[in-house]
């Protein structure tokens, strides 16, 4: 995953999330067996691409100055957030008795996360004076 992110740099966000959303989509309706290993190993491959892309992805949209402090912050919000959102996930299957919404909720979360960061790239540019 360095690798790749090293080579690519931030846009590897944007084709880890439809790398995402295609992996939960093909696990969801996987009509073989295969599919949903294809599925599973899609949605593996964008979580593990999620963890290597904060730090680069920090560092590209703020700069070095000020970088561990903004990174722990963007890292503490993002661990609450997991945190909460696994239950919410739970707490969907039991009102509706069906995974399908959970899993809609997920690559709905995962498009807005995509779209978001595309919405950061754009403005981090303006903060080139504040950039060391």
């Amino acid at each position: 995953m360095g690798f790749l992110n090293d080579k690519i740099g931030v846009a590897m966000a944007a084709i880890g999330g439809v790398v995402g959303v295609t992996g939960l989509l093909c696990a969801a309706f996987a009509s073989s067996e295969l599919m949903l290993y294809a599925g599973g190993f899609l949605f593996g491959f964008a979580i593990a691409m999620g963890t290597t892309q904060a730090p680069v992805a920090v560092r590209t949209f703020f700069g070095t100055k000020e970088y561990t402090q903004i990174y722990s912050n963007i890292t503490s919000v993002s661990t609450l957030f997991q945190a909460f959102i696994v239950t919410f996930y739970a707490w969907v299957y039991e009102a509706t008795g069906n995974y399908g919404y959970s899993i809609l909720l997920a690559c709905i979360f995962l498009a807005v996360a995509v779209v978001s960061m595309q919405l950061v790239r754009g403005t981090s540019k303006s903060l080139g004076k504040y950039k060391v």
